[in-house]
């Protein structure tokens, strides 16, 4: 059950006060967040601690070539992840519909399935968000063109935050 939003949107979904200050960070160019992901040297992946059982993977790249990407899903966190600058293709299917490649690993939380051509493609631009839950194998840091540097912050949030 993927959803495809923006920051504003997904505010509401977290009563986490640290979550709502992080999100909210995001919104202002010359935050502290900002600053510290726009100082990110390509490629960097740093984890950051929000609280609340929530980290970020505060990110910089390059896209690539379809070919050098993976689709993978995970267990024990969903993926908010959050586009800040730059544009990048994220495909999406259901774990069902790929093989897996590599099998749960519970210290990355992370499965890797086998390319495949039976995913959706989302075009993803800064200020947008994609949430991915367990069941949703996604494939990221595609090219669109040529390759491009990203800007991004993938919230990992406890799956039990959104049960109900």
């Amino acid at each position: 059950m993927a959803v495809i939003t923006d920051i504003d949107s997904i505010m509401g979904l977290f009563e986490s006060d640290s979550v709502r200050k992080y999100l909210a960070s995001l919104r202002v160019n010359n935050s502290e967040t900002m600053q510290r992901i726009f100082a990110l040297e390509a490629p960097s992946f740093i984890r950051f601690d929000i609280g609340d059982g929530v980290y970020a993977i505060e990110q910089t790249f390059y896209t690539k070539d379809r070919g050098e990407c993976f689709f993978e899903s995970h267990k024990k966190y969903v993926d908010v992840q959050i586009a800040l600058s730059g544009n990048e293709y994220i495909e999406l299917t259901n774990i069902r519909n790929l093989k897996t490649d590599k099998p749960y690993d519970a210290e990355k939380d992370l499965i890797t399935y086998v390319l495949a051509d039976n995913a959706h493609r989302l075009h993803m631009k800064s200020g947008e968000c994609a949430l991915f839950f367990h069941e949703d194998a996604h494939l990221c840091v595609e090219k669109v063109s040529e390759p491009e540097r990203v800007f991004k912050t993938v919230l990992k949030v406890p799956a039990e935050m959104f049960r109900g």
